[in-house]
């Protein structure tokens, strides 16, 4: 997963999360998650750049989960065919 998932957090909690494996933008404002990008770069030049694994893994599955955006064919790889 590593690399491929960009995580940024603010220091009042706000949360920028970029996974480039199928586009997936979420971030978390005012206590809640939201399909979107909502900050602007500006913003975003004052959130800290995560590089724990174990946080990024944590975030992303609690932004997943809360906005029902699971990844295509996570478990094993394997894309869906049509």
């Amino acid at each position: 997963m590593g690399r491929n998932v960009l995580l940024q957090m603010s220091d009042a909690g706000d949360i920028c999360l970029f996974d480039q494996r199928d586009d997936f933008h979420a971030s978390f404002k005012n206590g809640n998650w939201v399909n979107d990008l909502l900050f602007q770069s500006y913003e975003l030049e004052e959130f800290n750049l995560i590089n724990d694994q174990k946080e990024i893994d944590r975030v992303l599955a609690e932004a997943r989960t809360a906005l029902n955006r699971p990844l295509e064919g996570e478990p094993d790889g394997q894309a869906k065919s049509a």
